[in-house]
Formats: structure tokens, sequence, C-alpha cells
């Protein structure tokens, strides 16, 4: 990931990790880790409907 213009400081964060300053000009690789991770899925659950609900999204319009 380059940052290819800067108004302001960069922040990075991963996976909810600590937020860490990025110093202009810094180059950051993402890559595939080596290590696999099995997780557990269950029935009539998903992702976006576990973020739904974790944000409050009921679905109704703001405003």
């Amino acid at each position: 990931v380059d940052s290819v213009e800067r108004v302001g400081n960069l922040v990075v964060t991963a996976d909810g990790q600590v937020a860490v300053d990025v110093p202009q000009g810094t180059t950051i690789q993402i890559k595939q880790s080596v290590v696999k991770v099995h997780l557990v899925r269950f029935p009539g659950q998903n992702f976006f409907g576990t973020l739904r609900h974790k944000l409050n999204w009921a679905g109704e319009s703001l405003g």
C-alpha cells in the first residue's frame, strides 16, 4: 500500500490491533500468511448479519 498524496498524518490499524503512525514515504506490504485458520460457521448466520447486529444497524433510514 502506497499513500500517493497525503494532507495529514497516515495511521494504519489491522484487525482491530493498535494503530500505528506511518511516516511519509513508507510502503506497507500485505501478504497471505502461511498459517491456515479454520473457522466455525453456524447455520443461519453470516458475516454481514453479525456486523449489522453488532453495529446496531436495523435497516432503518437515517434522517
